[in-house]
């Protein structure tokens, strides 16, 4: 039966109608009864003995109802136009990623925000997945893989990436990466390339074929010609003038350079897949008066420069699932060496690039000797777990590590060790400014949330709280004399000792805190060695175990002092029983300040200068879990830094365990903050149930 409007007669039943329905299509009829119009829904059941005559018997279902069937159709055109709305705002939204994703293919300063834009325009999960898995001739994602070294003046080229120095006229860097094809396939051939201006550049800073006319230099490539030889374009773009760098002929470019070039190609030969950043270097030189200069040529009306040196640091990808890459980085002399002079003797560490250069050469997630991000997946907890499984340790497994953090370097830390001089030069720790030493506790790593959360408050610290003042104009004459002397950053050094923290035997910990303590001490003392240290501006902020392994240090030191000691939750299982010449006390510096919160796993005597007691000392608000009081000492801490309310105490004496006199008559003082003021007694410190724990200064004094 053909869809359509046909013409039927009604079953005799129907007599109260008209003899007539009209077909509108295989599922629906109308039939039309007096002034009402009725739905005839049609079920077909093909007959087995004529069906190939297309012979059909149906049978008629009355709907008496004509709104419920206008309310059933309204129904289906809502949930169509609902559809159709999202289908319609889906393709759409996919369809402005994807322009998307070209655009950041294409720029450079696009690509390098990428993962913000596409979280501000992403709505549906997969669509980035998608656009990703789709081809692009850009080379941005393949070469720019591990960052950029920099953002100045982008240049994209087919098969690598160059950002130009203008003032100086030739590149600040340029990265490629490559890989097996494009060093066995010799489609391109440097024979058929010419050297060319890039008219991308402005007539002023574009260089030409003119301008190195009669200089005595080489034009020398920065990205190899002998590196893009798998399409002739790409080879090409090599003999543009942005890749162009003035070099030395006779000992260099055609020398000890050319042979770490083909050095760099051997690698990708072994390893398939290597990233190469190489660049000039401007480096100073010592005059006969004892002063530093920098001096080079320049040649040309443009006055290009000559550098002094050129460096060039590879990465090397590693074929295991999930290993790190390789890096080298060398830097040569741009002057006639010897060719058989052995390219291992211009290795170097790759911070000493970046410190000479304008660029990053070393992505940040490769350049970290340490970081605190915190990492809370199952399967570190069950890492970190078992790690902590050592039961029995020896005392030459006694070791300590020790991270600097900066404000340059936030997020990673690079460490100094004992005895290794350079590891200072290039950590960048400066004794001008003030040191600061986290310790952390038993059973927790140097990853932990104490050193993260305190690091981030120093990080973060831009105005010095009028810590321990009371009157108004004490806190305006400090403030106003202390200004001026605000320091711009700190050295934030984490001591790293999960080499015997992890050791679930408590007690076999406790009888290595000396020795521990001992290690700290030398440290200190090859810092005030070689690095000029003050031992006056060094604070140690230790917490749990930690606390007694910086008083341990501290005493070591003598007759020397450092400034200040807090002790947050000094652990208490047995220290309570110790004397102070085992345990943290007040002469282990010139001021020592406890903060106490756990009358379990901390400690309850006043062993310090000043002793603060939080809800006087135990069971803090909003803590419900093994080990939560004990944690929060630090939380409170960190917040004193920045905060502007602050945490005041009251002085009062503990008469027994449950009772206590405050003497409110007494000044209130400040708990924590930066610096340190001495105070001298037992104080009592109310908090807030949930971050900002900080209440300030319930009572104002004249």
């Amino acid at each position: 039966m053909e869809v359509g409007v046909d013409e039927f007669e009604m079953p005799s039943s129907s007599t109260e109608c008209e003899k007539k329905c009209f077909i509108v299509n295989k599922w629906k009829a109308v039939a039309i009864c007096g002034n009402h119009i009725m739905n005839v829904s049609i079920e077909y059941q093909t007959n087995p003995i004529s069906a190939a005559n297309e012979e059909f018997f149906f049978f008629f279902f009355w709907e008496n109802n004509g709104m419920a069937g206008i309310g059933r159709t309204l129904h289906c055109m809502l949930i169509t136009a609902v559809i159709s709305f999202t289908l319609g705002a889906y393709y759409q939204h996919y369809d402005i990623l994807r322009q998307l994703c070209y655009v950041i293919n294409d720029d450079p300063y696009a690509f390098y925000i990428k993962d913000k834009l596409y979280g501000t325009l992403r709505f549906f999960k997969n669509s980035v997945v998608r656009l990703k898995a789709n081809k692009t001739c850009s080379c941005l994602p393949r070469v720019m893989k591990y960052g950029f070294p920099g953002m100045e003046d982008l240049r994209v080229y087919d098969d690598f990436v160059i950002s130009y120095d203008r003032r100086n006229r030739v590149a600040h860097w340029v990265y490629e990466h490559l890989q097996t094809s494009s060093i066995f396939n010799t489609t391109g051939s440097r024979r058929m390339a010419e050297y060319k201006a890039d008219l991308g550049i402005p007539s002023d800073f574009r260089v030409d074929t003119t301008d190195y006319k009669d200089s005595g230099y080489d034009k020398g490539h920065l990205a190899a010609s002998g590196n893009h030889k798998s399409k002739q374009s790409y080879c090409n773009d090599t003999f543009y003038f942005t890749n162009i760098a003035p070099q030395v002929g006779e000992g260099f470019n055609r020398g000890c350079w050319q042979k770490l070039e083909a050095y760099v190609r051997d690698l990708c030969k072994r390893y398939g897949s290597v990233f190469v950043c190489t660049g000039p270097l401007y480096l100073p030189r010592k005059s006969d008066a004892d002063k530093w200069y920098v001096e080079y040529e320049v040649f040309g009306a443009k006055t290009i420069a000559v550098p002094t040196h050129y460096f060039k640091v590879i990465t090397i990808e590693s074929k295991l699932p999930g290993g790190l890459p390789y890096m080298e980085a060398y830097v040569m002399p741009n002057k006639e060496l010897d060719e058989k002079t052995d390219l291992r003797s211009f290795l170097c560490d790759i911070r000493v690039v970046e410190s000479a250069s304008d660029a990053y050469a070393l992505p940040a997630s490769l350049a970290c000797d340490h970081t605190l991000k915190a990492n809370t997946t199952y399967f570190s907890f069950l890492k970190k777990l078992f790690r902590h499984f050592l039961p029995f340790l020896s005392n030459d497994r006694v070791r300590m590590r020790f991270f600097l953090y900066k404000r340059d370097f936030p997020d990673c830390a690079r460490e100094i060790r004992i005895d290794d001089d350079e590891s200072i030069h290039l950590s960048g720790f400066n004794a001008e400014h003030p040191t600061r030493i986290l310790v952390h506790g038993w059973l927790t790593s140097s990853n932990g949330s104490f050193n993260r959360i305190v690091k981030n408050a120093y990080m973060n610290l831009t105005k010095i709280q009028p810590n321990g003042f009371t009157h108004s104009n004490e806190i305006l004459h400090f403030e106003g004399e202390i200004s001026s002397n605000l320091p711009r950053d700190f050295n934030i050094i984490i001591v790293d000792w999960t080499a015997v923290g992890t050791n679930i035997n408590y007690f076999s910990v406790v009888n290595m805190i000396d020795k521990l303590g001992l290690n700290l001490a030398e440290f200190l003392l090859y810092l005030q060695f070689k690095a000029n240290l003050h031992m006056l501006d060094v604070y140690m902020i230790g917490h749990s175990m930690g606390c007694h392994i910086a008083g341990s240090a501290g005493r070591q030191l003598k007759p020397q002092r450092i400034n200040t000691i807090f002790a947050l939750d000094p652990a208490g299982p047995k220290f309570r029983n110790l004397n102070a010449n085992q345990r943290l006390s007040e002469s282990d510096a010139v001021y020592v300040e406890v903060i106490h919160t756990s009358d379990i796993l901390g400690i309850q005597q006043d062993i310090g200068h000043a002793s603060f007691y939080p809800n006087f000392g135990k069971g803090q608000k909003n803590c419900y879990k093994f080990g939560c009081s004990h944690g929060r000492a630090y939380h409170y801490f960190a917040e004193s830094l920045t905060s502007e309310l602050g945490f005041w105490g009251i002085k009062c004496e503990k008469v027994s365990e449950h009772a206590w006199i405050l003497y409110h008559e007494d000044e209130d003082v400040r708990m924590g903050g930066e610096p340190s003021m001495p105070k001298n007694g037992t104080f009592y410190v109310k908090t807030n149930d949930m971050p900002p724990y900080a209440v300030g200064r319930k009572r104002k004094t004249d």
